[in-house]
Parts: C-alpha cells; structure tokens; sequence
C-alpha cells in the first residue's frame, strides 16, 4: 500500500491519546511526545449522513469512524452503513472509503 493510501494516526506517549489530524503537539495534554502510525483501518460506525442521488452523481454518504486504535475521523462510505455498523477502509483514488465489515 502506498503511503498516500493509509490511515495515519498520532498518539500521545505521555497521556496516551489517540488521533487523526496531524497535529505536533497533543490536543490533551500538550505534550512534543507524539508518534506516528498507520491504522489498520477497522472501526465502527459512529454516525451517518446520506446524499439522494443527482442525475449526474449517484447516492453517496460520509460518517464519522471509531477507528479501533482510539482515533475518530471522518471519511466517504457506502450509503448503506448505520451507527454501530463494523467497517474497514478501501481507498478509491488514494482516499479512504469506509464499506461493512463482512
């Protein structure tokens, strides 16, 4: 995978948060001691927002991810999802796109 196509989070080695965003310091507790990893990409489900197909786009959808490691983001997913949903991330066009776990 290349490294435009992973999930990235950051974690604190002080307080041990966990995030998304790059961020240098850590938004609890402040700390320069931030590391970087890749996610595995498997989460839940935590919220959902529908788009109604156009004639020139089709039915689309955005959710908020629990991310197993701790971290929350936001991401593109299958219209078909709801909150509590287990999902995995495949990337389409080196973005994240978030489907059911089967």
């Amino acid at each position: 995978m290349s490294e435009e196509a992973m999930i990235v989070v950051r974690a604190c080695a002080d307080c041990g948060a966990v995030w998304y965003l790059p961020r240098d310091l850590c938004p609890g507790c402040g700390s320069e001691t931030v590391t970087a990893r890749p996610s595995e990409g498997v989460g839940t489900c935590a919220a959902v927002t529908r788009y109604a197909a156009t004639e020139d786009q089709p039915r689309r959808a955005f959710c908020l991810i629990d991310l197993d490691e701790g971290a929350r983001m936001m991401a593109r997913c299958e219209p078909s999802l709801n909150p509590g949903d287990r999902v995995t991330a495949t990337y389409v066009d080196g973005m994240p796109h978030f489907i059911g776990s089967r």
